[in-house]
């Protein structure tokens, strides 16, 4: 959050992620989200048995940042656990993102409540994104 634009009047009001905030700045928490993994079809992740952060963190990721940052709440959540991931690519967007992950074995994270998801009576791990190549890894 860039607390200048509020400060300055320029905006009257921000909606996103937690971030730098300033004394005369008021803030409320609207929801808690959770993220999921995402990877392609076959993936050994998903192949492997029980998801724990060990594994998925043991994986290589790929991460969707615009301003190009190659850490996120996902690894402040693994770094409670005593637990670090290897990013390895960051692209701009979600979009980029799942087409990298889609051909190969890098894994996605994605908050849960963006994500368009066709389960089914599926398991999740076994679930696809639109149709996609793609499988969900719940966390």
């Amino acid at each position: 959050m860039d607390s200048r634009l509020l400060r300055e009047g320029l905006i009257d009001l921000e909606i996103g992620k937690r971030g730098i905030s300033a004394p005369e700045v008021r803030t409320q928490l609207f929801f808690r989200d959770k993220y999921v993994g995402i990877a392609r079809i076959g993936h050994p992740l998903l192949e492997g048995g029980k998801v724990t952060p060990k594994r998925y963190a043991a994986c290589n990721h790929v991460v969707a940042s615009q301003l190009g940052e190659f850490s996120g709440p996902v690894d402040d959540a693994l770094e409670e656990l005593e637990v670090r991931r290897a990013v390895r690519v960051v692209v701009p967007g979600y979009p980029d993102a799942l087409r990298v992950a889609s051909s190969s074995d890098l894994i996605v994270p994605r908050n849960a409540l963006s994500r368009k998801v066709d389960t089914g009576t599926r398991t999740p791990s076994s679930a696809t994104l639109n149709q996609s190549s793609l499988g969900l890894v719940n966390m």
